[in-house]
């Protein structure tokens, strides 16, 4: 793993903005359908704190973690990875509102749900999970994250004096063009 863990932190809580649809509305957390519209209007807005109160807390939780670490790194190493976070939240959201996309089932199960989201006629299941009485997006990815073996993953970087890792960051995940 020499890629750009913040990076790919990046991509995998911003993954879900490609497949945002146009329904409008304010901050509205009641359902997972309304969570998704509210990370999408979001995103139209450029509103990176408003598409981040979309994610659940332990997934937030995970993001400050990477992102104290990233704070820790010598200076150019920092300034690049912020750079290719802010490059890769830049695309997504231009995807995001290009997209065509349906939302369609939502299905519940206790505090757990998920949202069927079909993107230019590519299917996806978008997970959530309920806190308190908000619905808020759950990417298993992000949240069964291993933070200590990103920090890890950075130290190695840094020892092998390997700026290209922290430069070059992950591919996207497959999203719609």
């Amino acid at each position: 793993m020499r890629q750009a863990c913040l990076t790919a932190l990046a991509a995998a809580l911003a993954a879900p903005l490609f497949l945002g649809c146009d329904d409008g509305g304010g901050p509205d957390y009641s359902s997972p359908k309304a969570t998704f519209t509210t990370l999408r209007e979001a995103a139209k807005a450029g509103n990176d704190a408003a598409m981040l109160a979309c994610f659940s807390q332990e997934c937030r939780r995970k993001a400050a973690e990477v992102q104290k670490m990233v704070a820790a790194l010598p200076k150019a190493s920092a300034q690049a990875a912020k750079a290719q976070q802010r490059s890769i939240m830049r695309e997504l959201m231009a995807r995001a509102r290009k997209a065509k996309c349906e939302l369609g089932a939502e299905q519940m199960h206790g505090d757990k749900a998920t949202l069927v989201v079909a993107t230019d006629g590519e299917r996806e299941v978008i997970e959530f999970i309920k806190e308190g009485e908000s619905w808020k997006i759950h990417p298993r990815q992000v949240a069964e994250m291993n933070v200590e073996e990103v920090r890890k993953s950075i130290e190695e970087a840094m020892k092998e004096g390997s700026q290209d890792a922290v430069k070059k960051g992950p591919e996207l995940p497959n999203t719609p063009k």
